[in-house]
């Protein structure tokens, strides 16, 4: 069930510090399943979430390169700042 913008803010904290972790290699499937694998509402959360799932077909082993750590860190940063 859906609650508005307070759930928002939430999705986008937890969502933003899982991906400065993805970032380091400190994932468990767990966080993955729970924040990648499920769907978002808000439409900012959704398209980075399936840019992130594209980017970890890509990288299995998750040893990101100095692009595509720029990448989740600019990921990061635009879910912080569009956070209200």
């Amino acid at each position: 069930m859906y609650h508005g913008r307070n759930e928002d803010h939430e999705h986008r904290q937890r969502l933003a510090a899982f991906l400065e972790r993805l970032g380091t290699g400190e994932v468990d499937a767990e966080q993955w399943q729970r924040l990648i694998v499920n769907h978002y509402f808000d439409e900012t959360l959704e398209r980075v979430r399936r840019e992130v799932a594209r980017l970890r077909i890509q990288n299995e082993a998750m040893r990101w390169s100095p692009e595509e750590k720029g990448r989740i860190d600019a990921w990061v940063r635009e879910i912080r700042a569009t956070a209200v």
